[in-house]
């Protein structure tokens, strides 16, 4: 809104020194403190904002008024109250769903269409920034792809729950717009694996950092510990199992038939019997092979969009945003999106590669892949790759040792452990096909 001259000298002398602070005296600029400016900014940025909202569909009626439209659309100086300008993209999509599990949606309609079906997608929800109003939203949930190793958003949605029809909803309208998918990492909320498969029809593999981590947390909870510590065979056990989903799905249940032979073979099955039992059950049985596999992935995590996440904080600036300052967050996001494309586009590279070191580990692991499908047996291969772990072996311990100190153990761990009467106990002869997953069991 542009003001006249006489409406300018009625503003406070702070407001005028953020509006032309060139054509302030010297001595003026001096006595007005910075504190003093801050508040001014505060102000301004306050009028022009509307009320915080108190629904989901409040906001949908705000961003779709004329008045504050710009929210709502790709970042331009000085467009609030505006008709958008020629080129100017539209990235709020409404509310989306139905009652129970609707969201949010911002989408980067320039990203869609620049990718194609080749790009890896990765998604993942974050709680530092979710706004308090309106009341009731789960999470961010935060759609990415990689170029270059830059990290290109796609889309967000402020969900009220993390249901799978919720997710449903979310990428059927991305699907509507124009997304094209056939690979996608998440972590292991099934619910959003399940949405992808659903949605898109694509291979979701699930998070080999978190799935290492839980692995190894669960030593802790189990308590493992010392017997890991005092026993290196012990310890192998687990560093071979955390390697089985590097495996083909449809070979994991031989590979972790294949760890628990040798594990019987050399003395340490009914030491680690406690932790064959929880990684069948947790990640054979509740996670499945399909998504538990990262065979012939790249990036094998959701370390990308976590990244994402650190940075939508940076933008933020604050430990909690309100939803207007969030739509400004998505727009200065999609600048920086549309700067690595068009960079792209012209042939620059606009990011950098990985670290050395990262690269050649990940062509250890190509290289021990093209060896199984030629013939490697599958413990040579899942020993191979287990000592890439080396480096990060304190750091794994540290973790289990953490866990080991939290008591009592949590409720999977005592249902896994237990052999108390009143519910099912996993017998030794836990025996695991490539085809047919059953465990024997009395009770």
């Amino acid at each position: 809104m542009k003001l006249e001259p006489a409406q300018v000298f009625l503003l406070p002398l702070p407001t005028r020194l953020l509006m032309a602070p060139d054509k302030a005296p010297a001595h003026i600029r001096a006595a007005v403190t910075a504190e003093q400016m801050r508040r001014a900014v505060y102000e301004r940025r306050h009028a022009a904002r509307p009320h915080l909202p108190h629904s989901l569909e409040e906001v949908q009626r705000v961003l779709t008024s004329p008045q504050h439209e710009h929210l709502a659309r790709t970042k331009t100086p000085g467009q609030a109250g505006q008709p958008p300008r020629p080129g100017e993209e539209l990235l709020f999509r409404g509310l989306i769903g139905t009652v129970g599990f609707q969201s949010l949606l911002w989408v980067f309609s320039n990203v869609v269409a620049w990718l194609n079906t080749t790009f890896f997608f990765f998604s993942d929800g974050t709680f530092d920034i979710v706004p308090l109003a309106p009341p009731g939203l789960s999470q961010l949930f935060v759609v990415v792809t990689m170029y270059m190793d830059n990290v290109i958003p796609v889309a967000y949605a402020l969900m009220e729950n993390r249901l799978e029809a919720t997710y449903v909803h979310v990428l059927a309208k991305l699907n509507e717009l124009g997304l094209r998918v056939t690979n996608a990492t998440t972590d292991f909320q099934l619910g959003q694996a399940n949405a992808w498969r659903r949605v898109f029809g694509a291979t979701v593999s699930g998070c080999l950092v978190h799935h290492t981590r839980s692995s190894w947390g669960s030593v802790g909870r189990l308590g493992l510990l010392p017997t890991v510590r005092a026993n290196n065979l012990a310890e192998k056990c687990v560093r071979l199992l955390t390697t089985v989903p590097r495996l083909p799905f449809d070979r994991i249940g031989e590979g972790f038939n294949c760890v628990k032979a040798w594990a019987r073979e050399t003395g340490v099955y009914a030491e680690m019997f406690a932790f064959f039992a929880y990684f069948y059950t947790q990640w054979l049985v509740r996670v499945g092979p399909r998504l538990l596999s990262c065979w012939q992935r790249y990036h094998t995590s959701t370390n990308v969009v976590e990244s994402h996440h650190q940075h939508l904080n940076v933008l933020a600036n604050a430990a909690r945003v309100n939803i207007w300052e969030l739509c400004e967050i998505f727009q200065t996001s999609h600048a920086e999106a549309t700067a690595v494309i068009s960079a792209a586009d012209v042939g620059n590279r606009s990011g950098r590669l990985r670290e050395r070191s990262y690269r050649d580990l990940a062509q250890r692991v190509r290289d021990m892949e093209r060896r199984l499908s030629e013939g490697l047996p599958i413990f040579q291969f899942l020993n191979g790759l287990s000592h890439l772990m080396d480096n990060i072996r304190d750091p794994l311990l540290q973790l289990a040792e953490e866990e080991d100190a939290r008591l009592p153990p949590d409720s999977d761990a005592m249902s896994i452990s237990s052999s108390s009467s009143g519910g099912t106990v996993y017998s030794q002869e836990m025996d695991l096909g490539t085809d047919h997953l059953n465990v024997v069991t009395r009770t």
